[in-house]
């Protein structure tokens, strides 16, 4: 058997275990996906139908805002962007009791999204009487994140988690924000709690956006520490940082941490070989040769591994 179908028959035992389904139910729904083609590609079709429909929808009405923008006043601007954006939720939340229109639901809620913050700082624009415009970002995220929370926690739909969780972000990064904390420091903290969230979802049935999560995560998290380290004695430091999020890459099995982590890595070294050894043909060689051991190593570990797999 190939590795790809172990990974995919171990990823399948795990939802089933996750999900207390049985072999007969699996069974059952193998035959009927099978049995089903012609069901199938009308599902695609109307999915992708249904994709169009709500960037037509939207196009039109970013494209009549844009035209007529200037010569709407406070309440035309906040009928087309606020109304607008709010009927499309509630027409997403209607949807969603209407097994026909189904397809729908995403394009709306993705419209709701757009639209309604929008309508929410034009409403601020029009009635505040100055301060600071981070005050308004806050309430804005802080109205929608209870808005896509509380919509999410009803209904379950891993576009109200990935919405949610862009709200919270920008709520939590503009609170820490007027807290007159480095920005380096709110980069770091913005990080790790990414990347604690995303390991959740990655255990959820929403593990679709732990990807997602863990590339924003690690970046702002590497960005973040090596600020704080930098052109001090601690830089070097980054270097245990990288590789622990490559081990956590292992842990977590993330293709999208393991990517980035190595990213990080690489453009350490480059920097550190730019600043320290520009002209040193020694070092180039130092990391060959270094490369060359910790392949040595994995080998050396993977053979371990099987041989541990054996014996038990």
């Amino acid at each position: 058997m190939s590795s790809k179908k172990s990974e995919a028959l171990a990823k399948i035992a795990a939802l089933a275990q996750q999900y207390g389904l049985t072999l007969d139910e699996i069974k059952e729904a193998m035959i009927d996906a099978a049995a089903r083609p012609e069901e199938r590609q009308g599902s695609i079709l109307q999915t992708l139908l249904s994709y169009l429909g709500g960037l037509f929808i939207f196009a039109g009405i970013a494209v009549f805002i844009g035209m007529f923008w200037g010569d709407m006043n406070t309440a035309g601007r906040l009928i087309v962007t606020m109304g607008s954006g709010f009927s499309a939720y509630l027409l997403a939340l209607l949807f969603m009791k209407e097994e026909k229109f189904a397809k729908a639901v995403t394009p709306l809620f993705l419209i709701a999204a757009i639209l309604e913050p929008t309508g929410i700082l034009v409403m601020l624009d029009a009635f505040s009487t100055g301060g600071d415009p981070r005050h308004g970002a806050l309430f804005m995220t802080g109205v929608m994140a209870l808005q896509q929370g509380g919509t999410f926690v009803a209904k379950k739909r891993t576009l109200l988690a990935f919405t949610t969780l862009c709200f919270l972000m920008i709520f939590i990064t503009t609170a820490l924000d007027l807290t007159k904390l480095d920005d380096e420091i709110i980069c770091l903290i913005v990080g790790i709690m990414l990347m604690s969230i995303s390991y959740s979802l990655g255990k959820s049935s929403h593990a679709v956006l732990a990807p997602f999560g863990y590339f924003i995560g690690a970046a702002c998290t590497m960005w973040g520490s090596f600020d704080i380290i930098e052109n001090s004695p601690l830089e070097i430091l980054f270097l245990g940082i990288t590789s622990g999020f490559i081990y956590l890459s292992t842990v977590v099995k993330s293709r999208t941490l393991l990517f980035v982590s190595s990213i990080g890595m690489l453009c350490y070294i480059g920097y550190f070989s730019a600043e320290h050894f520009a002209n040193s043909v020694g070092w180039p060689l130092t990391l060959i040769i270094l490369g060359l051991i910790m392949l040595g190593l994995a080998s050396f570990v993977f053979k371990l591994n099987r041989q541990i797999k054996d014996e038990t």
